[in-house]
This record gives C-alpha cells, structure tokens and sequence, in this order.
C-alpha cells in the first residue's frame, strides 16, 4: 500500500474504459468541505471574491437536477439568505456540448447557470455555478459566458494553493488528524500533475536519456507485434485493426495492436464505443483494475487477451449464464485469467480473458523480443482458435 491514503484508495476504485479521477476528486474535496468549515469559508470567499462566514451548510456530490448530473452543491446561510453553488469538475476533459430542446446548441457550463438563475429569488436566494479544470478551458472565462450565475473558470493549483495556505497556517492541535489528510490530497494532486509546475528533481533528469531509450525499444517491440498479428483470422467477426503507439489521450496505456468492434480506427472509436477487444501488446497504466498487474504496478505487463463491454448486467448475466460457455471459460483457467465484474457500462458488465506477465521477468532472459511475441502468439493461437471462444462472445 502506497504511503499517501489517496493514492492508495484510487488503486481500488471502479473504472473499466474510463479513468474517473474527477468523481474521485469531487469526493475527496467534499469531504475537506465538510470536516474543515473554515477552509470552506476560504474557497468560497476566493470564488466569490469577498469574506463569507459560513454557519449551517450541506454538501451534496453527484447531485441529479434537470439538466445534469452536478459534482458538488453547496448550500449555505448568510444573512438570512440561502446561498447555493454548483461545481462542475474536470481534469483532462472539458464541459460538453448538446443540442437542447429547441435544437441549439449549449454547453454545460451554461444549462447550469440557467438553471440557478431559474431558482433565483432576489434577496431570498442567490445561486452561483463554478469550473473547476486542470488548465483555463479557452471560451469560460467570466467574462465570456456573462451568466450573472457564473463565477468563472477557476483551476486545480488555485484549490491546492488555498488549501497548502491553510495548512501552513492552521494552529488548531484538534484539527492535527484532518490536516494530514489534507496535505496527502494536496501531495496527490501534485502527484497527478494537478497543482501547478513543481522544480526538477536530479533523478527526473538523471533519467531522461534512460527512458529516451526505452521509447525507441518500445516503439521497435510494438511496429514487430503489429507486423505480427494479421486480422485475416478475424475477418469473420468483422474486426477492425487499430495499432496502438501514438499516445493519444484515450488510448495512451495501451501499446500493441487491439483487434475491436468499433465503427472507426480512431482512437476515441477504440476506447469509447467498441465493446469488444482483441488486445496484444503492453499494458502500461498502474491504475486499472480489469487487467490486473502481475507485479510493481509501476512495469508494464506484457497482456493478451479479449475483453468484451456489456451495456447491461442482465445482457452479461444471459452470457454467463449458458452451460457451454460457462463451461468453456471454466476450462480456460488457471492457464487464463478470467474475470468478470456487473455495474453499470461506465464502471462494470465486462468479462477479460487473459495472460499477462511483468517485462520485468523478461530482464533475465536471451531475446526479449522472441520471448515476448512468442508468449502473444501463444495467447492469440489459443484464445482465437480453441473453441469458439469469440463466437459465444459474440454472439
């Protein structure tokens, strides 16, 4: 277990074909908020950029209203008006887009000012909505929305600017255990380059021509197992082929080829849409809990295997359910990892079929390459070719 408690905790949560960082922010801000009324005053004195004495309050997080899903709302008293503020949070993403019921196009930021402004009761209530974002998103400053609900786009190293300020000078011996707390989710944040630009290190810089060379053999390992793995075995499921080593956003964890039921070869198609993988390369996220690492969480595993989405339990549990294939899976292990978890699309209803094994065991032997393509070719030979696995799958 990882000395910092947050990080610790982010190795445990759900998150199959997503990387939900901003739910798991969202709780741990809220609860700062909740347990540290005095920093509460503080960030929202700093949003609203006046001293606020906050009294009774309640805080809520994923809160549903008519045109979302909000991440925090915080309501308060102050001179007997009831205050109400939603933050959106993002980190590596953006507020999104739709079409509303008239067919024009608006923005989330924009749904959630005017509904505050449809709940606003001059001098009974003021409402207020917030962005919280890694970086300034262009377009949502303050004074380009000109929502009189809108606060502006505030950014994670604000947040961990205040709450460094706080901690340095909080005196309260009552407060030691919270401010501990505190410190690790701003040592977290910093650790998910979420609070600002931190000074080199001389081991960051000490490893900078190491790792120049490690890309070029990755990148030489993963042109050879694309070259490897032809799609002719899979025509028939109408597979497409993607070749994963570009490091976009959505796919950047995955290098080697992924054989999928997506549309389009473009990355987002891959990681979002398709439900079914055919995965072959190295798998280099220590976050991710559907491929479980073999070993240091920080080595990359080398990973084949089929990975098939549900988008209901009850669509998965009819799969699970038959005798054959229930049987056949069984058959699979222990030579196979086989899991399967049942949630809702964004955080379960999956089933992984797969051998992975650290490149860390690959350091002791001859022809690292010879090995590992032959330990690929030996899961996609078995895996494609034994009983129908993709065709129960499938169908």
């Amino acid at each position: 277990m990882d000395s910092n408690l947050f990080l610790s905790l982010f190795e445990y949560r759900p998150r199959p074909n997503r990387r939900p960082l901003e739910d798991f922010v969202t709780e741990c801000i809220a609860y700062i908020f909740q347990n540290d009324i005095a920093f509460l005053g503080i960030y929202l004195g700093f949003l609203l950029r006046r001293n606020i004495l906050v009294d009774k309050f309640t805080i809520a997080t994923q809160l549903p209203v008519s045109r979302g899903i909000i991440d925090v709302a915080i309501t308060w008293i102050e001179n007997d008006v009831r205050n109400s503020l939603f933050l959106e949070h993002k980190v590596w993403s953006s507020p999104w887009e739709y079409e509303n019921d008239e067919g024009i196009k608006e923005d989330q930021i924009t749904a959630y000012c005017k509904y505050q402004a449809e709940q606003t009761i001059p001098g009974v209530t003021n409402n207020y909505v917030a962005l919280i974002s890694n970086f300034l998103v262009p377009g949502y400053s303050k004074e380009e929305k000109m929502h009189d609900a809108y606060l502006g786009n505030f950014t994670w190293w604000d947040i961990s600017r205040l709450l460094s300020e706080h901690i340095r000078g909080n005196n309260d011996q009552n407060q030691n255990a919270l401010a501990k707390i505190e410190k690790e989710f701003v040592d977290f944040m910093r650790r998910k380059n979420m609070a600002g630009f931190e000074d080199f290190t001389l081991a960051e810089l000490s490893s900078i021509l190491f790792f120049r060379s490690y890309k070029e053999k990755l990148n030489s390992l993963v042109g050879r197992i694309c070259e490897t793995f032809k799609s002719k075995e899979l025509d028939k499921y109408r597979l497409r082929k993607y070749e994963s080593w570009r490091e976009t956003e959505s796919l950047r964890d995955y290098w080697g080829v992924i054989f999928h039921d997506g549309g389009k070869d473009a990355a987002s198609t891959v990681a979002e849409e398709a439900g079914l993988w055919v995965f072959l390369g190295l798998f280099t996220n220590t976050e991710e809990d559907y491929f479980p690492k073999s070993a240091d969480s920080n080595i990359p595993d080398i990973f084949g295997g089929i990975i098939k989405w549900f988008e209901t339990a009850e669509e998965m549990s009819t799969v699970l359910s038959n005798l054959r294939t229930s049987q056949l899976l069984t058959g699979l292990e222990p030579q196979f990892n086989v899991s399967s978890k049942v949630g809702d699309r964004d955080s379960g209803n999956y089933i992984v079929i797969g051998k992975q094994e650290s490149l860390l065991n690959f350091v002791q032997r001859n022809n690292h390459e010879l090995e590992i393509l032959a330990l690929l070719k030996n899961v996609y030979d078995q895996l494609i070719d034994r009983k129908g696995i993709l065709d129960k799958l499938i169908a």
